[in-house]
């Protein structure tokens, strides 16, 4: 089959809260995800701006923001969809930005069943749900490669009928594939105060970071401190994620708390002295996704998460000016489980000093039969806006997962940069998300990536080159009475010779 040409929106539309910064972020991610397209579509993509009107087509929107798609019949419903309209023609409704993604993560399943419309719109039926992540699930490509039985999961994992009105049976069915990115969350908005919890095999679970500046540490808490309430319950089993990041993604979800409602905990000592406090939701200025500074000569540049509003980019320009003159550079990636890939990427690019090859992607088909498609080659170019060319530390953890791995995926291995700590979380899927019950989502891995070397990441985490010192040693001696460092891992980063 030929190429298919996808029709990009063109024309930014303030009057329905769309930007020309939306226009082009779109346009960004759809030309960088192209092996993302071409294994949805089962055909190569090329890009336009006009619909040339014969061949096979993808008209994508926000409908208001693509000519093209605007001159044809609006549907009746405004949730995002795909449609096929004839022959050679389909198109990718979305109301606005966000809803493009939903809008295109349907493409797969049209493909897969032939149907002439999807709507991104949960059920209400168990069955039919359960029926979606058999089905969904099985284009995973830990699946199409044959690394997972998904089939033989199921069998022992799947809940019966009677049971699969549980999200919690859901997600523990799901979990068994152990990729983070394919998984059942809740769709209710939630925020994580800022303690790292770990959760164990035998479901306790431990503070594993208390900040200094934390009600819990003014309240007494310390690393090693069992975790009272909320309890552990069965969340380890309802997360999936390779092993050595399980336990620390357990307990993210373990705390995340429902957004305007207050986060109280009570955790016990070794001696089993409790303690009990609370937390309110910080605001956005208390918690800024970017934060730098200088210690002893060596700049120190934390990346919290990874968005795409201006704010960061600037952010960035300023910490990199501000730290030009610095010996050395440490970036904290630890924690950081994400965001928006452009993001990511672009703050990548300010750590390049030569176009770079970074490694590759291999995306599952939409057919299961096909198995993992012909790699991509993912390459990146010096960024046009302030970059740093100096040396650099980067700190990661088994946190670090998904769109901060693409920012280490292209950095990892050269002369200039060290990775220091434990290994990311080996998550780089890809993933699409789907609708599935009112309460709950389905988001499904789509790819695999592999480093310049070929090393597989998924599953595995992009290697440390200096591993932690630290690991373990906090737990315990602040559970043997002894204060740990506020942060040995930085100090010891910061320390070592440039």
């Amino acid at each position: 089959m030929g190429p298919i040409t996808v029709v990009l929106p063109s024309r930014p539309r303030p009057d329905h809260g769309i930007t020309e910064d939306d226009v082009a972020d779109i346009a960004a991610l759809l030309t960088r995800e192209h092996g993302w397209l071409a294994a949805a579509l089962g055909s190569p993509v090329r890009f336009a701006r006009t619909d040339p009107g014969v061949g096979a087509r993808l008209l994508v929107g926000p409908r208001a923001a693509n000519p093209c798609l605007a001159a044809l019949p609006a549907p009746d419903d405004a949730r995002p969809q795909v449609r096929r309209l004839g022959e050679d023609l389909l198109v990718a409704e979305a109301p606005d930005r966000g809803a493009v993604w939903a809008s295109l993560s349907l493409l797969a399943t049209l493909r897969r069943t032939g149907a002439a419309r999807i709507v991104a719109a949960p059920t209400t039926d168990p069955l039919v749900a359960a029926d979606q992540v058999a089905e969904e699930v099985a284009l995973a490509p830990a699946v199409t490669a044959g690394w997972r039985d998904w089939d033989a999961l199921s069998r022992t994992h799947r809940p019966a009928p009677a049971g699969a009105a549980s999200v919690a049976a859901l997600q523990r069915w799901v979990a068994a594939l152990d990729d983070l990115h394919t998984s059942v969350t809740l769709t209710a908005a939630t925020w994580q105060p800022p303690y790292e919890v770990a959760v164990t095999a035998a479901g306790t679970a431990h503070l594993r970071t208390v900040p200094r500046t934390s009600h819990g540490w003014q309240a007494g808490a310390r690393p090693g401190d069992r975790l009272l309430d909320p309890p552990a319950g069965d969340v380890r089993e309802r997360v999936g994620a390779a092993p050595h990041a399980r336990g620390l993604h357990a307990g993210r979800r373990l705390l995340a708390t429902p957004r305007g409602a207050r986060c109280t905990l009570t955790v016990a000592d070794a001696e089993g002295r409790t303690r009990t406090w609370s937390e309110d939701e910080p605001r956005a200025d208390e918690a800024p996704p970017v934060r730098w500074g200088r210690r002893a000569g060596v700049g120190v540049l934390t990346i919290v998460r990874w968005t795409r509003d201006g704010r960061s980019d600037d952010d960035l320009d300023l910490a990199l000016g501000e730290l030009a003159d610095a010996e050395g550079l440490v970036v904290d990636l630890r924690g950081n489980t994400g965001g928006e890939l452009l993001a990511a990427q672009d703050a990548r690019d300010r750590f390049l000093t030569a176009p770079t090859r970074c490694g590759t992607l291999r995306y599952a088909s939409a057919e299961p039969a096909v198995g993992l498609r012909e790699p991509v080659a993912l390459t990146a170019d010096p960024s046009p806006r302030r970059r740093w060319n100096g040396p650099v530390r980067v700190l990661t953890d088994a946190l670090t997962a998904s769109a901060s791995e693409d920012f280490l995926l292209g950095l990892q291995g050269l002369a200039h940069i060290e990775v220091v700590g434990e290994p990311s979380a080996g998550a780089l899927g890809r993933p699409r998300t789907l609708p599935l019950l009112p309460t709950a989502a389905l988001t499904v891995s789509t790819a695999v990536a592999h480093d310049r070397t070929g090393r597989l990441i998924e599953g595995r985490g992009i290697p440390v080159d200096t591993p932690s010192p630290t690991t373990g040693g906090a737990t315990a001696r602040a559970a043997s009475g002894v204060e740990a460092p506020a942060d040995p891992l930085l100090e010891a980063a910061l320390a070592a010779p440039w």
